[in-house]
């Protein structure tokens, strides 16, 4: 009982080390737009791209995240005092599925026994949920990797993550390997549940919805697999092949390399703005 309530009490006291505590921890803001999505938002949009212009933004994305994680923490945001005008929204692989994602569910088990809307979030779809909130202890034994001793004396040393500098984005720099070809689904989801939740949420708190699918490499297979997404989510901004040079993607073929950011986190802006979609600033 005690050591859980050490750990609980450190985690709940820090900001620097994922988005999680960021957002639970720090004081209420008021942002023109934010980020929601899994990495290829996380590491793709450079929110000092919206500062140059005037605007308040920042990139909840988190790597590995599902619409179950994004919409968990949208309502966590409004729950709050945050506001934002807009809510860019990647949606593409995580359409397919409606389970939390392990890594990012542990960033959020320290604040499980003392807020009600993170355990009734994932009361419904995580097996040992009350054994999580109950059990003294418990949730940091079982994930001892992601909230464990280690991570416990990062946040206690203040060591920030990756993210806190950079209004939320990480850059990657890596090469693309053309052997590696991506496995797209052959069938695609018609619905799920959280995008729905999502996109209620929104309209809950007047706020502009801009869902989109990020780039892509050549190297894949099944790309018909964004055509029938866009088939059954007519909304969404596709940009899944935005970015026509393969040199300019990283290892896994679907996450970009630093130097095209920019290019593509400004045509995001403008083209979500109703004006004609420019082309891809030129990269050097």
């Amino acid at each position: 009982v005690v050591l859980d309530g050490v750990y609980t009490f450190v985690y709940s006291n820090s900001e620097v080390r994922n988005k999680v505590q960021f957002l639970m921890n720090t004081p209420p803001k008021k942002y023109d737009a934010i980020f929601l999505g899994s990495s290829r938002a996380e590491n793709h949009i450079v929110p000092e791209m919206f500062q140059k212009r005037g605007l308040h933004a920042y990139n909840f994305g988190m790597g590995g995240g599902g619409l179950c994680d994004d919409s968990l923490l949208l309502k966590l945001f409004f729950e709050k005092g945050n506001t934002t005008d807009k809510l860019f929204l990647q949606v593409d692989l995580q359409f397919m599925g409606e389970i939390p994602a392990p890594a990012i569910q542990a960033t959020f088990l320290p604040f499980f026994t003392t807020n009600p809307t993170i355990y009734n979030h994932y009361r419904e779809n995580t097996e040992n949920a009350f054994a999580l909130a109950y059990f003294p202890f418990y949730r940091y034994c079982s994930l001892d990797s992601k909230i464990g001793f280690r991570e416990l004396v990062l946040t206690v040393m203040n060591k920030k993550g990756k993210f806190y500098d950079t209004n939320g984005f990480i850059a990657l720099d890596n090469t693309l390997n053309p052997s590696i070809m991506y496995n797209l689904p052959t069938e695609v989801s018609k619905k799920n549940k959280y995008y729905n939740e999502i996109k209620a949420i929104c309209k809950k708190n007047k706020v502009q919805l801009i869902p989109f699918m990020a780039p892509f490499c050549p190297y894949v297979y099944h790309a018909d697999f964004f055509a029938k997404l866009k088939q059954n989510v007519p909304e969404l901004y596709d940009y899944s092949n935005f970015i026509k040079a393969d040199s300019l993607f990283s290892t896994c073929g679907h996450h970009l390399k630093a130097q095209v950011f920019e290019g593509y986190t400004v045509p995001l802006i403008l083209g979500s703005c109703s004006v004609l979609l420019p082309v891809l600033l030129q990269i050097v």
